[in-house]
C-alpha cells in the first residue's frame, strides 16, 4: 500500500515536471532483489532505472547510454553517479561524458551487465536467476542486499562491525537453523523466512 500510494504522489509530481521522480526507486527500500533483464535499447531513463536494479542481464541485442549530454542535459535520476559505482570510473566518464552508445559485449565486458543471453532466452534466463535467489534464506537475501546498500561506503572496519551484527541477527533464525540442518543431511532447504 505504501508503495502504490508513494507512486500515485510521483504521478501528481510528475504532472508539474517532475516526470523524472517516477524513475526513482531509491526511497521505496525495496529490499528483495531486483533483476532488470534488457533487450534492445536502454538509454537515459531507462538505463537509469536498470542501474537501481540489484542485476542486470542483457540479450545480445540491447545497449546502453546515458546520451543526455548530446542534447545539453544531465541524467537527472542519478544516472552518472549510479554508473560511477556499477562500473569503473574511466568506462562510466566515457560514457556520460561522450554519451555514446555501448553493445551487449562492451557492457558484460565493463560489468555493467553480468549475463549475456540470446534474445530469445533472455526472460528464461532471468526467471532462472530470480528462482536461484528465492531458493536461498529470504532474510538472509534481504540482509545481504540491505547490506551492499547501506554500508558500501563505509571504512572495512565499519562495514565488517555492521556485517557481523547482521550476521548475530539471523543466527538463531529458524532458517539459519534450517539451512545448517539441511547441509548436513544433504538434503534442499525448506525455508520459511523466520
Amino acid at each position: 500500500i505504501f508503495a502504490r500510494n508513494h507512486l500515485l504522489g510521483r504521478e501528481a509530481e510528475a504532472l508539474d515536471g517532475g516526470y523524472t521522480r517516477l524513475l526513482d526507486l531509491s526511497d521505496l527500500q525495496i529490499w528483495k532483489p531486483m533483476i532488470a533483464a534488457v533487450n534492445g535499447y536502454c538509454l537515459g531513463g531507462g538505463l537509469e532505472l536498470a542501474l537501481q536494479c540489484d542485476l542486470r542481464i542483457a540479450s545480445t541485442s540491447a545497449s546502453f547510454a546515458l546520451p543526455e549530454v548530446k542534447v545539453a542535459s544531465v541524467p537527472a535520476v542519478g544516472g552518472a553517479q549510479a554508473l560511477l559505482r556499477a562500473i569503473p570510473s574511466a568506462h562510466a566518464m566515457k560514457m556520460a561524458l561522450t554519451g555514446d552508445r555501448i553493445d551487449a559485449q562492451t557492457a558484460l565486458d565493463i560489468g555493467l551487465v553480468s549475463d549475456l543471453t540470446d534474445p530469445e532466452t533472455l526472460l528464461p534466463e532471468a526467471r532462472a536467476i530470480a528462482a536461484r535467489i528465492a531458493a536461498n534464506g529470504p532474510l538472509a537475501v534481504q540482509m545481504v542486499k540491505k547490506l551492499s546498500q547501506e554500508t558500501a561506503h563505509l571504512s572495512p572496519p565499519e562495514f565488517m562491525a555492521q556485517s557481523n551484527t547482521a550476521w548475530g541477527l539471523l543466527r538463531d533464525s529458524a532458517d539459519r537453523i534450517e539451512g545448517r540442518t539441511a547441509f548436513g543431511e544433504k538434503r534442499a532447504p525448506n525455508f520459511t523466512g523466520n
